[in-house]
């Protein structure tokens, strides 16, 4: 989901911002922002396709090791809060 924030961010600024840019006929050095942002959600696709495979695929890749995914998920008692302070501490 941040990926497609991340690319409609990308594509409602720098669409707005090359409508300007071919108004007024900007210089190139106006282009060089939306190049290296162009650069950095690349390699965020990247990391998101990458781990989406490996999610699918059952096994995480940790530190060059492949690890299996735990088949169930340990279930946790809830229990009620417990009082750590007496009456006498209240204002």
């Amino acid at each position: 989901m941040g990926f497609y924030i991340h690319l409609a961010v990308y594509l409602f600024v720098n669409s707005s911002l090359l409508l300007a840019l071919l108004r007024l006929e900007g210089d190139r050095l106006s282009y060089t922002g939306p190049f290296f942002w162009g650069i950095g959600l690349f390699f965020h696709f990247l990391q998101v396709m990458g781990s989406s495979r490996a999610k699918s695929s059952g096994v995480l890749h940790s530190g060059g090791t492949a690890m299996k995914a735990p088949d169930a998920v340990e279930e946790l008692e809830l229990r009620p809060p417990q009082k750590s302070w007496s009456e006498k501490d209240l204002v």
